[in-house]
């Protein structure tokens, strides 16, 4: 009796090796963008927030609209809309957008500063 594989038991080996090679590489992949897109959208947050920041600290008045784009992230692009509603606040919209259509919001309530003497 003869030993050893024959030609459809390696071929079917093959065939199961480069499936599972093929599912893990589509995995890695999957994991990679994932991160990217995950990264991008916690950029945006950050300059959602910084330019809250700036609104608070009263760089940027309420009540005014505003766009343009940050000098250190190129691709990022924002918009500023703030209303007063009836009882006084604020209703602060900050819109950044990314990667072509994707998008992060930020809102918030807010009282204008009191004035200093």
């Amino acid at each position: 009796m003869k030993r050893g594989f024959t030609l459809l038991e390696v071929l079917v080996a093959l065939v199961i090796v480069v499936a599972t090679g093929a599912v893990v590489a589509q995995g890695f992949f999957a994991g990679a963008q994932a991160s990217s897109n995950a990264e991008l959208e916690t950029t945006a947050a950050r300059l959602a927030e910084f330019k809250m920041a700036e609104i608070e600290i009263g760089e940027v008045a309420l009540g005014q609209s505003t766009t343009g784009t940050f000098e250190d992230h190129k691709g990022f692009q924002y918009e500023v809309t703030s209303e007063k509603d009836s009882t006084g606040l604020y209703t602060v919209q900050i819109t950044v957008w990314y990667a072509e259509e994707r998008s992060f919001t930020l809102h918030r309530l807010m009282r204008e500063r009191p004035k200093r003497p």
